[in-house]
């Protein structure tokens, strides 16, 4: 996602809108609106997609290494965060080697870890 201000209702208005859309067939890449893109498929399709175009992907996940460790890094980011279920077996497997990032010790909201990831990024 490019261009969303880190707004919880901006960003739901956002996900909201993206998801009355069709999906795209997997591995077509679709603008869905401004900054907001969808290549069709699943958690695995979209990581492998991210990795051939080299975004490093990071799980938040409160026992990660904290996110301060990754400062210094440049190039593309991909995060990658549960709903308010945690991941499935079938999602755990997908995000073998994906490095876990913490934004502290307490588990926190989806929309607030995007809110914390966009004002860190800025």
């Amino acid at each position: 996602m490019r261009g969303l201000h880190p707004d919880e209702r901006a960003i739901a208005g956002q996900i909201g809108r993206a998801l009355k859309e069709p999906v795209p067939a997997i591995g077509h890449k679709s603008e869905l609106h401004s900054g907001f893109w969808h290549s069709g498929g699943s958690i695995k399709q979209t990581i492998a997609e991210w990795k051939k175009e080299d975004v490093s992907v990071f799980v938040l996940d409160a026992d990660g290494e904290p996110i301060s460790k990754i400062s210094d890094q440049k190039g593309p980011f991909g995060f990658v965060l549960s709903d308010d279920q945690p991941f499935s077996e079938n999602d755990l497997e997908s995000l073998a080697g994906c490095q876990p990032l913490s934004l502290g010790e307490q588990w926190l909201q989806g929309h607030a870890c995007i809110s914390i990831i966009h004002h860190l990024l800025d």
